[in-house]
């Protein structure tokens, strides 16, 4: 499984595996208990008691599978554009570590 270069073209091709409904199927990195696994309990604890907190986690995780579904080529998009998203995803992560280091633990 993995995305296919085109050899003419150099450009992505969506991934190899498709699901019953001929949807790629793949798996979402970046997540943000993969990128910040010492914080995984704490991040848990915080989206139940800080809206704020839990509205960044949010809008990381969706920007994060708006990337992915941009890599993958579900949504065709010039590379442009992908690293512009891939920026506001890495603010929004170095917001949240910020956070996560600043509150302490319960």
């Amino acid at each position: 499984m993995g995305l296919k270069i085109s050899a003419a073209s150099g450009s992505r091709e969506g991934p190899e595996t498709s699901d019953p409904k001929g949807e790629p199927m793949t798996h979402t990195h970046n997540e943000l208990a993969d990128q910040l696994p010492d914080f995984a309990d704490r991040i848990h604890e915080l989206k139940q008691s800080d809206r704020h907190f839990a509205r960044l986690a949010d809008e990381y995780h969706e920007l994060n599978r708006q990337v992915h579904r941009m890599e993958t080529n579900i949504e065709p998009t010039a590379d442009e554009e992908i690293e512009k998203a891939k920026k506001q995803r890495l603010k929004l992560l170095d917001e949240i570590q910020s956070m996560l280091s600043a509150s302490p633990a319960s």
